[in-house]
């Protein structure tokens, strides 16, 4: 187990070209990325299966990388997957919104907020694994630089991961970072009063996925009478 507990390795120049090589006959351009130093690099839109490929080879250098889950194509069979056209970025989306499996290895900085945009037009939630104090997670200041807030979260993950990872995983994990539990974010720019607490992360899943659901549904209710929804949904989340 002690390769898999790690806080960053630089992925070596013989993976970066062998992803490159996985990557090279997708070309489908999304848009050309401005990043640090102003380095250009284009987002494409790629095949659930060759997402899954790229994912699972960029996965084992990650800062944290043990906190996500091993890539399997079936993962993405819904989903909208984009990588840069080097594969050491990327992410996925499904058709219901959920944005999973965003990553980057690339050796400069920009990348996720040059995605900003892309991720905005297609994703309206998402679930993380945390660890430790909810208000110091650098992956919850992360994502709410994309734009999204907190509404719910679970206290406590231990047997839930059992049950999909085994015991021996979930008690290396717990001693080398602490207890697991998922935080729960959806897409908005109004400031969410109170979070939402589960004892169970499937009844908090199904839950997220209502709400959204709901919120959608009162979009499209306002929009068809000529409402501004804008005005009107943040009534709903201040009651998670």
């Amino acid at each position: 187990m002690k390769n898999y507990w790690h806080k960053r390795i630089n992925i070596p120049k013989y993976i970066a070209k062998k992803i490159n090589t996985i990557i090279s006959e997708s070309k489908e351009i999304i848009e050309t990325l401005t990043l640090e130093n102003n380095n250009k690099i284009c987002l494409l839109e790629v095949e659930p299966s060759l997402f899954s490929k790229v994912f699972a080879q960029n996965r084992k250098y990650l800062y944290h990388g043990d906190y996500t889950s091993p890539a399997d194509v079936n993962d993405y069979a819904n989903c909208r997957c984009f990588l840069t056209n080097n594969g050491l970025a990327g992410f996925a989306v499904s058709n219901d919104g959920w944005l999973t499996s965003l990553f980057s290895n690339l050796n400069c900085k920009g990348f996720l907020q040059s995605v900003k945009k892309v991720i905005n037009q297609y994703a309206t939630k998402l679930e993380c694994f945390c660890t430790g104090n909810l208000s110091e997670s650098k992956l919850i200041k992360l994502y709410e630089d994309l734009g999204f807030q907190i509404c719910a979260k679970t206290k406590d993950d231990r047997n839930d991961m059992i049950e999909y990872y085994g015991d021996e995983f979930v008690r290396n994990f717990t001693q080398y970072y602490g207890v697991p539990y998922h935080v729960f974010m959806i897409a908005s720019n109004k400031k969410i009063r109170q979070i939402k607490i589960f004892d169970n992360y499937y009844v908090a899943h199904e839950y997220i996925k209502k709400w959204c659901n709901d919120c959608k549904a009162l979009t499209f209710l306002f929009k068809k009478i000529r409402i501004n929804p804008a005005k009107y949904l943040h009534i709903k989340i201040k009651v998670l």
